[in-house]
């Protein structure tokens, strides 16, 4: 079988995974999840099915699997992806996780192509289900909890520049979702039309800038969700950041006469207070550049301009004496590192 290019863009709608991922009414892990992979399964599926777990990697000695969701995989999925979660060699664990490459294939993510066939746990746990690669996209945020989409494949495949990039955004719309169900999030600091004009405001949405910026993406939002969706999904899914400001998560509201609104929640990703001398963004940003996210991502992530992560990052670089950026997430994950064990000191 040729290592042919596949294109998981599919007959699938991105923004409606967007949508679905800001639906934080579900009743359980398992519910929310089961709907993002039942969108995504016509891009991903190639006869296999698909499928979706939570993980928690924030230990890496202690790594956890939860909720999996299993849509037409074949018998023996469950019992194998545990099988995998639970002998995997930490090399395996970590790239399967590993947000630089948010969607991927396995082969992609070491690199070996086909000489993945050749390796003991796929010939042991893969190969008996007919299963010769396997696709997946990563939504982790800095805190090491996350979910993944993805389908075994039978065939060793590969994920196309264009095609990941749009993944690789929606992974961030979906890491997003999930902190925000898990911080259950109930007060909203402004609420706007989806015009974006503003009906009401509390701090810090109400100065002038912030103001400005939920509007705009509001009405971003609007345009993305409206004919741009089957016109360019592309491009849809690019005007709509995974947050506002570095701050909010915009999601729709309907009053008691059935009107929706847009209304703005916290719901900025919790970063250690490593490295004290470091403001709140700064950690954010760095936090983000430490998991291997280029700048572009981290912007759309944190929904700010390139050049103000670039700023972020610059400025976290001064404050800790270091001049590149490898030495600047060096020095972070050293202090980081020091600081989690003090905390794990009796």
């Amino acid at each position: 079988m040729s290592d042919k290019k596949r294109a998981p863009h599919g007959d699938v709608d991105p923004v409606a995974i967007l949508e679905a991922a800001y639906r934080t009414s579900a009743e359980d892990d398992a519910a929310w999840l089961g709907s993002i992979v039942e969108l995504a399964r016509p891009a991903l599926d190639e006869g296999l099915g698909a499928a979706g777990f939570f993980y928690d990697v924030s230990n890496p000695n202690d790594m956890r699997v939860w909720a999996p969701v299993l849509l037409g995989t074949p018998p023996g999925a469950m019992e194998a992806l545990y099988m995998i979660n639970a002998n995997a060699p930490e090399e395996l664990a970590r790239e399967l996780y590993r947000p630089t490459a948010m969607c991927a294939t396995l082969s992609e993510r070491f690199g070996i192509g086909r000489r993945v066939l050749d390796e003991p746990l796929h010939r042991e746990v893969l190969a008996p289900l007919g299963v010769q690669d396997f696709i997946s996209v990563s939504a982790t945020d800095p805190s090491g909890i996350g979910c993944l989409i993805g389908a075994p494949l039978p065939r060793v495949a590969h994920v196309t520049r264009r095609d990941a990039a749009l993944w690789n955004r929606i992974a961030a719309h979906v890491a997003s979702g999930s902190r925000l169900r898990r911080t259950r999030a109930e007060k909203a600091e402004a609420i706007l039309r989806p015009d974006g004009k503003i009906e009401h405001a509390e701090e810090p949405a109400k100065d002038r800038e912030a103001r400005e910026a939920l509007g705009a993406a509001a009405r971003e939002i609007d345009r993305a969700r409206g004919r741009l969706r089957k016109s360019d999904p592309d491009e849809a899914v690019a005007i709509w950041t995974a947050l506002v400001s570095g701050r909010w998560t915009l999601v729709d509201h309907f009053d008691h006469d059935g009107r929706r609104y847009v209304v703005a929640k916290k719901n900025d990703p919790d970063v250690a207070n490593a490295a004290g001398a470091l403001t709140k963004r700064e950690r954010q940003v760095l936090a983000y550049a430490v998991m291997g996210q280029p700048n572009k991502l981290i912007a759309y992530t944190l929904g700010l301009s390139p050049s103000t992560v670039a700023m972020h990052l610059s400025n976290a670089g001064s404050k800790l004496r270091v001049r590149s950026r490898v030495e600047l997430i060096k020095a972070y994950r050293a202090i980081t590192t020091e600081e989690r064990s003090a905390d794990e000191t009796p």
